[in-house]
């Protein structure tokens, strides 16, 4: 048994030079596949967190809340760090 999506995970690499450039290139993806995608309810995850300074994450996390995302969670897969939130 599979259960539905109710929301849409994406994940976007935090070390990344242009994190607005990824995100609106996931949205744009999303609405021109399914327009109805674009409307459920949306979680950003910053993953290799363990590889940048705090600095880095935090500044990431300040752009892509100025483009209206309001679930953003950083990860690390090596740390383990917020691993339990995606759960």
């Amino acid at each position: 048994h599979v259960e539905r999506c109710h929301g849409l995970l994406h994940l976007i690499d935090v070390t990344s030079n242009d994190i607005k450039k990824d995100y609106l290139t996931i949205i744009r993806e999303i609405e021109a596949y399914d327009s109805d995608l674009s409307k459920k309810t949306q979680i950003l995850v910053l993953t290799k967190s363990d590889a940048v300074e705090k600095q880095k994450v935090v500044s990431a996390k300040e752009v892509v809340k100025k483009l209206n995302v309001g679930n953003v969670i950083n990860i690390s897969s090596v740390s383990g760090e917020n691993i339990i939130y995606l759960i």
